[in-house]
């Protein structure tokens, strides 16, 4: 056989694998596109060209309830400020529940009633409007309990819109696909393949190579949606990633994404480790931000934490100026 006609030949060896593994790669998308469509469709939601979700609310109005607010939180700021103590790491996670704790006590802001929730192994909470407004509550890491979804799910108004985010398919799509949209992807910081530390069916984690979405992408393309009410955020690491990205004039304000309150599993951190120096220096940031005020948490090995949003001014009037009457101000 000719030198020319052996090249030819390896030429079409390496086109006929080429074009099969772009077919692989093509079919497996299209099979994830089609799941997400379907669950989609089964629950009754759509996607859209914008974001949905809030009707007409005009989001930049700020009234005598919303400065009020922000004043109450402003003190609960001071406090934290001349309180918390940087010193020593184990010092400052050890008393991080009781620092909070005796600011929302020494301020206002214990006029905020948090509602309990009960999930299968711990107590979640959050924050009911008194508006009949529909809500829109975002689920990253469900890990085999959906207890608080369903729950909350009950008390909201009818349209209210569920999303859930697991990479790990059973049992969470069978749990989570009845109250909301199933997404089987892991969400970050990042997009790419990342090692993450996933629950397996017996209820023990690993640290395994799996498909990321970054989070940007998640809210603004998958969801289609960036003004959130709820997060429940426990996917095993990556909020120590994703608080600092909804900093003043970070990457969630760059593409408007707004949440309203969340509660937040923020992992142990060993002495020493990174995870110790990232959480010091992402509570100061959330501090000196007066943004999102962590007024509750559980040291539970892990920080269990409650955050709401105290300045935008959506948030605050759907859900903080009911705490704070008008006529108390006079």
């Amino acid at each position: 056989m000719s030198s020319s006609s052996s090249q030819f030949l390896n030429f079409l060896s390496w086109r006929n694998r080429y074009t099969r593994l772009v077919i692989g790669v093509v079919a497996i998308s299209a099979l994830v596109y089609i799941f997400l469509i379907n669950n989609i469709q089964e629950n009754g939601f759509e996607l859209d060209s914008k974001a949905k979700g809030h009707g007409d609310l005009e989001l930049s109005q700020v009234t005598k309830d919303t400065i009020y607010v922000r004043k109450v939180f402003k003190d609960w700021q001071t406090c934290i400020q001349k309180t918390a103590d940087y010193s020593e790491f184990k010092k400052f996670w050890d008393s991080f529940s009781i620092t909070l704790e005796k600011c929302k006590n020494n301020t206002e802001a214990r006029l905020v009633e948090l509602v309990p929730v009960k999930n299968l192994d711990e107590i979640k909470h959050y924050i009911f409007s008194p508006k009949e407004e529909k809500s829109v509550v975002v689920t990253l890491g469900i890990g085999a309990d959906v207890e608080a979804e369903k729950w909350i799910k009950s008390k909201l108004p009818a349209d209210s819109e569920f999303f859930g985010a697991d990479p790990i398919v059973s049992p969470n799509s069978d749990l989570f696909s009845p109250i909301g949209i199933f997404f089987p992807i892991a969400v970050g910081k990042d997009t790419g393949l990342l090692q993450s530390n996933v629950r397996l069916d017996d209820g023990n984690y690993k640290m395994t190579t799996m498909a990321n979405i970054d989070v940007i992408t998640f809210f603004t393309k998958l969801m289609n949606r960036t003004l959130i009410d709820h997060l429940f955020l426990d996917n095993e690491g990556p909020e120590y990633d994703l608080l600092p990205m909804m900093a003043k004039n970070a990457e969630f304000d760059a593409h408007n994404i707004v949440i309203c309150h969340m509660n937040v599993e923020i992992h142990h951190a060993p002495v020493g480790s990174d995870k110790a120096e990232k959480f010091v220096r992402m509570m100061k940031q959330i501090f000196a931000d007066g943004r999102y005020v962590p007024i509750r948490a559980v040291n539970a090995l892990h920080q269990r934490t409650f955050f709401i949003n105290v300045d935008h001014p959506y948030c605050i009037n759907k859900y903080l100026t009911q705490f704070f009457p008008v006529q108390k101000q006079l």
